[in-house]
Parts: C-alpha cells; structure tokens; sequence
C-alpha cells in the first residue's frame, strides 16, 4: 500500500474517531516514506487528540521542519541555497548566482536550486543559461511543475513558440489544475494565431488539437472504444424534450443566445465498473479498467489524464466508491446543477446509499458543500473530497452520467433539488425585491454598481450578498422573492427555488450572454426578463481611464445603463 493510500486511510478513520487506527496508518506511511510531510501533520493531530501530547508536539516540530523538497542532503548546499535566495531578494543577482552554484557543486540533484539559479540567469539576460539551468532541473526531478513552466517562459522569451508551449502541456501533466499554465497557453497560441484553440485556454481546457500538436512525443491514439462500456451500465432516462418561450427584453429583436425553441436533453446512466478509475479536478475523466477512456462522462481534457505519466498515483479504495465529481464542482452553479443531481441518479437507478462505501465529490471545505449534503443526510465519513485525492482506483466504481448537457439544469433535476431543500429552508422574514451583487467577485462585477443601486433603492430593492448567507437562507429568500435584479452570476442559481410567476431581470455585458438562467425560468415557471450592458469602453472613455485586459469574454465586467433598467423594471410591471 502507497504512502498516499495510507494517508487516506488514516484521515477516514480519524473522522470515524478510531484514533488508534489513524494512528497506525499515518506510522506505516511515514515507514514507507520518511519525507510524506502531510503524513506527520496528520498524526501529530492523532496524537494530541489521544492525549499523547509529547509525542505529538515532536511530530509537530518534525512536520515544521521539513523542507518542501527533501533534496540536498548536505546541510552545507542547504545553507547556500538559503543565502542565495536571500541575496536574490536583496537584489544582489550576480552573488546570488555564485551562492546557487555553490549549492549545486555540493548537491547536483538539487532541482529547485537549478530553478531559482535559472530565475536568476534570466533576469541577467542570460537566457542560454537559463534554459540550460531549467532543462537540468526538469532531469534531476521530472515531476517539478516550477520547472516545465519557467522553462517555457524561457523558450517564449526566445521566440520557441512550439517549445513553449509543449512545455506548458509537460506542466499540466503533472497538475493539470496549474493556472499559469493554461494562461501562458493562451497568450502563445495566441500568437501562433489559433485564436480557436487560445480561447479556451481560459477556461482550463486544453483542446485535443493542441495536445496532438505540441505533445512533447508522438500523441498516443486515444482509445474511446465503448463496446465493453455499454455493457457495464444501466439507462435511468431516455432523452427528453421541453419547449422555449421566448425571454422579455426591451430590444427590439431578442438576443441570438434565445433562439431556442426548444431545448433537448440526453438520456442519463448509471455504470458499475470494477477495478475503474477516475480523475476529478480541472477535468474529469473515468478510465475502464483496461485502460479505455469513457467519453461520455469526461468533460476538460480527459484525454490528458488518460495518456500523462506524470499524475500521482491513484489512491486505492476498497469496496463502492460513487464519483460524481464535476468539472466545475467547486463553483456553485455547477455543484447544484451538475453534481447534487446524481445522488438522485443513484436513487433512481436502484443504488442503496447504505452499501455505497464513499462518495467522491469536488470539495468539502465550502459551507454550500457541507451544508446541502447535511440536509441530504450524507454521512461525512463517507466524503472522499477530490481536491485532496483526485485520482482514485475502486474495487466497484459507481459512475451516474451527468444530469444533463454540463451546466444545464434539468427538469428532474430541479424538482429533485425544490423537493429535497424547500421543507428544511430557513423560516424568516426576507425582502421581495432583492438585488444580488457581485462587487466582491473578481470579475464579471457591476462597474456602476452605485448608481444602479441608488436608483433600485428608489424602487424598494435590497441588495443582497450571497456569501454573506448560509445555504438554508439562501433557499428561503429566493422562494419568498417577488422580484429579482442581478447581474448573471451562480447567485442566480437559487432561482430554482422561486415560486411560479416571480420577476426576475438578469444583466449580461453585451458580448456574453448566457441562457442557464432563462432555462431554468423555464422549468419553474419564473417571469425571465434580460438587459444588456453598455460598452465598457463607453465606461472608462467617460472616466478618462483605459480599460483593464479581460482573457475571456465569460469573465468581462458589466455597464448597465441606468435608463435601460429603468425601462425594463416598468415592462416588467415592478411598482416603484
């Protein structure tokens, strides 16, 4: 059993409370491997929590003391990497090179010195010597992101393009979540002029073609054969229909975005595959146990996950293990829309809760995530949260499909998430006509967000912040709502929770417009209205000031023009 198993297994049962099982396990792991630092963290805890406070108190001090890449050996190249790195912020660059290279005589292998030297060589100019620095670091440790990614600002520095960019792939095969990453891909492709493939970079998603460009040797051929797929899994819906009306809006034609008529959703599965594996962060991705890759659940670039050699190795689980992780998971839209829906996939495919052993889930550090499994009465022993293990291996993967198309509500969907959290909202008295600001975001915010409040204030609007209130009070205020202003943002979500017939206008700046709001108006019967923002340029031009650089569209501010919102809030029959 691997260090990282271990640790699993020590973390679940601590939370069961078997201490002395914990125990053992963060033992076994740290005898398998000395420098697991996670692991004496862990049974430093343990220990405390036993009352065994000395023991846990030198675990502590060994945990503290650890350094983050257990290399130089020698005491002696230690000390000159720290009096590099201090000369290196001192400013002094051509003594700190002399440090690093000192640390280096001592201790070759010592892939971060390479790095921080290469950092170092750059910022002189010498960018020759910088590569060479970073190649080497890359040899001694192949699995060092700071590596691949430092070299490929190198190669971008001296114009490489297509070396660049294979090594910003090579850093994603270790952490594919790595968000530099995915912006330097941008930016080079960007000027490769792959304007197709750069865009969507920004949402860390590597398209296939690039993969099959840049990889740094021949792209495997991607086995996508479902033959033996098929078999393993159970239909719970067939494909669906529902019809569109058209949304309200004072312009004269409605938006090209709302051209639906009617929208078609797909059939949905449940698959059992024994000895399986899967990956859930930036992407996800299930792997059949002889290696084919399961199309129709993975979402990002799952065909990264499938061919990189770079990955952790998975963490093992005995017995049922149901991975519904998403793509998204951890934003709140996608939690409710994509991932709380499969626990009624399970349901509806005759899966026992009870005998599922663990159930795999984006994160469970957030209180929407807590608290809406809570009010689902999943035990929290049994999460298994992927952004702390994302490659997983069972004994019998349980696989649902998604709800839907990704990011698109469902009617079932919907009913389920009305049916389970309505009963157990918040009992309190909330506004009828609440605005939702985003102006704590870091993007698609408001900019004239006073304004737009001074004149809802008029109206009788509150404005509301969605962070600010737990779960529960979320649900209740949304099915209290008369009316509801907000720009498109996951606050938006909680209209699922409306009552038939409740007004709601949502905001979009011009040249990104979004139909998961109208669609779920749809499914609940909500009065949708839109308005379209300004030009930001109009904005900062008014200002004297230069618009900031926005990488995507998806992430552009919005500027509301006061008269439009005055115009949409009296078609919308809102008394002022």
């Amino acid at each position: 059993m691997t260090p990282e198993n271990l640790k699993l297994q020590a973390e679940l049962a601590y939370q069961k409370g078997d201490l002395a099982a914990a125990a053992t396990a963060c033992q076994k792991g740290i005898k398998i491997n000395p420098s697991q630092t996670s692991l004496y963290g862990l049974l430093g805890q343990v220990l405390w929590d036993m009352g065994k406070t000395a023991a846990a108190q030198r675990c502590y001090e060994h945990w503290r003391q650890m350094p983050p890449e257990i290399v130089a050996i020698n005491p002696e190249a230690g000390a000159y990497f720290d009096k590099a790195n201090t000369l290196a912020i001192a400013g002094k660059l051509s003594e700190a090179v002399a440090s690093y290279e000192q640390a280096l005589q001592l201790e070759p292998n010592y892939a971060v010195a390479w790095v921080n030297l290469g950092i170092i060589q750059r910022k002189l100019g010498n960018i020759d010597e910088a590569i060479g620095c970073y190649r080497r670091a890359c040899a001694v440790n192949p699995n060092l992101v700071d590596a691949y990614y430092s070299l490929s600002n190198a190669w971008a520095e001296k114009g490489e393009i297509a070396q660049a960019i294979s090594c910003c792939i090579q850093a994603l095969e270790i952490k594919p979540d790595f968000e530099p990453a995915y912006s330097n891909l941008q930016y080079l492709l960007l000027q490769q002029g792959k304007i197709e493939s750069a865009f969507p970079c920004a949402l860390h998603i590597l398209p296939v073609e690039v993969l099959q460009e840049f990889y740094p040797e021949p792209f495997p051929i991607v086995n996508n054969d479902d033959t033996e797929w098929v078999s393993l899994r159970q239909s719970v819906h067939t494909s669906t229909t529902i019809y569109l009306t058209p949304p309200k809006t004072i312009d004269e034609n409605v938006h090209r975005s709302f051209n639906w008529r009617r929208y078609i959703y797909p059939s949905t599965f449940i698959a059992q595959m024994p000895g399986g594996r899967a990956w859930g962060d930036a992407y996800t991705a299930v792997i059949t146990a002889d290696n084919q890759l399961v199309s129709e659940v993975a979402r990002g670039s799952a065909e990264l996950i499938l061919t990189s050699r770079k990955l952790p190795e998975p963490t093992h689980v005995e017995g049922n293990l149901a991975f519904l992780s998403v793509r998204g998971g951890n934003t709140y839209y996608h939690w409710m829309a994509d991932l709380l829906p499969k626990f009624e996939l399970l349901h509806l495919g005759g899966m026992d809760r009870s005998k599922i052993d663990y159930f795999a889930v984006n994160g469970y550090d957030l209180a929407y995530q807590r608290q809406s499994l809570e009010l689902l009465g999943i035990d929290p022993h049994k999460i298994i949260p992927s952004s702390q293990f994302p490659h997983l291996t069972a004994k019998n993967l349980i696989v649902p499909s998604l709800p839907g198309n990704q990011g698109i509500m469902t009617q079932w969907g919907a009913e389920f998430l009305r049916r389970q959290f309505l009963p157990a909202a918040a009992k309190r008295n909330f506004p009828e006509k609440i605005y939702i600001s985003r102006q704590t975001a870091s993007y698609r915010r408001v900019v004239n967000e006073k304004e737009i409040l001074d004149l809802l204030l008029t109206w009788g609007f509150v404005c509301v912040r969605m962070e600010m209130m737990i779960f529960a009070e979320q649900v209740a205020m949304f099915a209290g709502a008369k009316v509801i202003v907000a720009p498109h943002g996951a606050g938006l979500t909680n209209t699922v929770f409306c009552q038939p017939g409740t007004k709601v206008i949502e905001m979009f700046a011009r040249q990104s417009v979004s139909i998961n709001y109208w669609l779920i108006a749809q499914l609940v019967g909500i009065d949708y209205y839109y308005l379209l923002g300004d030009s930001l340029e109009k904005y900062y031009l008014q200002r004297g000031e230069e618009k900031p650089p926005c990488n995507h569209p998806l992430y552009e501010d919005i500027y509301v023009n006061l008269e439009a919102l005055g115009e949409i809030l009296r078609l919308a029959g809102v008394g002022s």
